[in-house]
């Protein structure tokens, strides 16, 4: 799995289909956008900011 900085992050615009990406659950275990959206619909936010 590689990670990207914020800054080296590829812009995503309304209607571009998401990039595949993979990042640990509330229990540490991996959880992917491609699994997600095998079981059912999914709602991508996106939060702008750097906490």
């Amino acid at each position: 799995m590689s990670l990207l900085h914020p800054n080296e992050a590829i812009a995503v615009k309304v209607g571009d289909v998401a990039p595949d990406f993979t990042l640990l659950n509330t229990d540490n275990r991996p959880f992917s956008l491609s699994a997600a959206i095998d079981q059912s619909p999914v709602v991508l936010v996106f939060y702008r900011g750097d906490w």
